[in-house]
């Protein structure tokens, strides 16, 4: 993925990140977990890439992706899309802690794209900004 700097214009890195992600990783997923629902995964790994950083739960990704689509999933696909995902280094679940009962909250959870290009890429682009260090990105 490194080689995205190499192309010459914005169009060029684009659509180089489109097909690494088509190719790599969600055909990679889909072969290694043997999901048969393809449309479900592609559908759910962009509503993943907009929920960034949102308390969210299987149930609450569900009432989401069927508004969205028409169609039904369960809680426990989303949860092994999920893990896919998170085995696959695209997600990472950030944990929650109670303070004050000092445990580990496991009812909802937050999630992050590992690689911001693979989340601008889910989320066609929508969210070109500049880096944490004020450089331009380098799909610009």
């Amino acid at each position: 993925m490194s080689q995205v700097v190499l192309k010459n214009s914005s169009h060029e890195k684009k659509e180089y990140l489109k097909t690494c992600l088509r190719r790599l990783y969600l055909k990679d997923i889909i072969e290694r977990y043997h999901f048969r629902r393809q449309k479900a995964l592609d559908e759910m790994s962009i509503l993943l890439a907009t929920c960034l950083g949102e308390l969210i739960s299987s149930s609450k990704l569900a009432t989401i992706y069927k508004q969205k689509t028409k169609n039904r999933i369960d809680g426990e696909t989303i949860n092994n899309i999920i893990t896919a995902f998170k085995d696959s280094f695209i997600l990472q679940e950030a944990q929650r802690y109670d303070i004050n009962g000092k445990r580990i909250i496991r009812t909802t959870k937050k999630y992050y794209y590992i690689d911001n290009r693979l989340k601008n890429t889910r989320c066609n682009f929508a969210f070109q900004d500049e880096r944490a260090d004020g450089r331009k990105s380098t799909l610009q």
